[in-house]
């Protein structure tokens, strides 16, 4: 995984006067945290660009996901990473995202991922329900047709 430092030039010292009389040119240690943050999500979406799915995965796990702006989002791609290697513990994502108030860009993904997630488990009854759900919910959505199928193949109509 990446590893990230800070460096610090003499102006940004304590009493380096570089801020003016009467301010202080110490950051906080809330805004270092949020910057840090925000560099670490920068790097994780050009991991994705590049396609290093492992290494994305990595930093999903270092990032505290409920302090980050983009929190579920970065929920989503976690589970999403963690779905072709893994269903069993992608769930414990998506079951999190789907009680949650999501975009529906996102609630969308985290759905279907759950129901793909769940046939790959073995969890038929489950993986139904949500198939069936997502079709309700999101008719022309990006997985309908997909949904559609599997649900079609559970009744005996599909291939």
């Amino acid at each position: 995984p990446p590893s990230f430092s800070l460096r610090v030039s003499t102006s940004d010292r304590v009493g380096s006067g570089a801020a003016g009389p009467g301010r202080s040119d110490v950051p906080r240690p809330t805004q270092v945290a949020a910057d840090l943050q925000k560099i670490i999500v920068r790097e994780l979406d050009a991991l994705l660009v590049l396609g290093e799915r492992q290494q994305a995965l990595a930093v999903l796990h270092q990032l505290p996901l409920a302090q980050v702006g983009r929190g579920g989002e970065m929920r989503v791609l976690r589970a999403e990473l963690r779905a072709k290697d893994d269903c069993a513990r992608a769930l414990s994502d998506f079951d999190v995202l789907v009680t949650q108030a999501l975009s529906t860009f996102l609630a969308e993904r985290a759905l279907y991922g759950r129901a793909a997630c769940e046939v790959q488990v073995g969890d038929t009854s489950d993986a139904l329900q949500d198939f069936g759900q997502y079709v309700e919910r999101f008719p022309n959505g990006r997985f309908a047709a997909a949904a559609r199928r599997e649900l079609q193949r559970s009744a005996g109509q599909g291939p």
